[in-house]
Formats: structure tokens, sequence, C-alpha cells
């Protein structure tokens, strides 16, 4: 997917949008004097999905373990409808990790992964209903 970036020449002064699909692009791009690195969390904030999952998985599985930044992201992804966001936060709350653990939270978005076709979140899904009342499963449906 495309995306618009703002390219500022230094002799004029003038800018212009041109699309990319990829990192490499930022090198001369104005970027308000930060760090490639800050620009790239900066475009992950607003809009990308995948880089944000990505992001989320970096806390989660990296060296530097921090199951509450891999929520943060996690959230801003599935909320755009990323399915392995939507697992992966399910995962976080019904272990606990970096949020309180939460059945009804954790079966909301294994169902609204199931129902983009996750077939693990779908397992997930029916293998946490077996511990939650009839109750609780009608509270987590959208």
């Amino acid at each position: 997917m495309a995306r618009r970036y703002q390219k500022s020449n230094p002799q004029t002064q003038e800018t212009s949008e041109e699309n990319s699909s990829d990192w490499d692009v930022f090198e001369g791009w104005r970027t308000d004097n930060v760090s490639i690195n800050e620009l790239r969390i900066r475009s992950m904030r607003h809009w990308d999905a995948s880089a944000q999952f990505y992001e989320g998985d970096r806390y989660a599985k990296g060296i530097q373990k921090s199951y509450q930044q891999a929520a943060n992201w996690y959230r801003r992804a599935a909320d755009q409808g990323h399915r392995e966001a939507q697992t992966s936060l399910g995962n976080l709350y019904a272990s606990g990790k970096g949020v309180p653990q939460d059945f009804i939270e954790a079966h909301k978005w294994y169902n609204l992964a199931a129902a983009s076709g996750h077939n693990g979140a779908r397992k997930k899904r029916d293998n946490l209903a077996s511990q939650m009342t009839i109750a609780q499963i009608a509270e987590a449906q959208p």
C-alpha cells in the first residue's frame, strides 16, 4: 500500500507530495530534525496497521520485553481490523500480560479475528469459551 510523504526542496523551500511504499524514502525528506527511527514510529502511530502489529511483536517477543507497550501497539493495529493483532491482543488479555486478565476482552478480540478468517483465533476463542459463563460470552459479543 503506497503512502504519501511530503518532500521539501532545501534550495527553493517548496514542498511536494509523492507516493512511496518503502521506509528508505525518508532520507532527504522533511523530518523536523528527527531520526529516521522516530519518523518510522510517527508513521506507525498514524496509519500503518501492519507496522503497528510488528512493533507490538517487537515488544512482546523482543529482547527487552514490554507487554504493556506490545498491548498498546497491538490495539492500534487491531482497531484497524488487523486480525493477527486482534489475536495477539486477545492472547495478552487471556494471559494477563501487559493488561489486566480479562476473558471477556480476550474473547471479543478472538471473535473479531475469527470473523476475519483467522482459524487460530477461532480455536482460541472456543477454548476460552469453555472457561466462561454464558453471560460472559454474551457480554463479549460486539
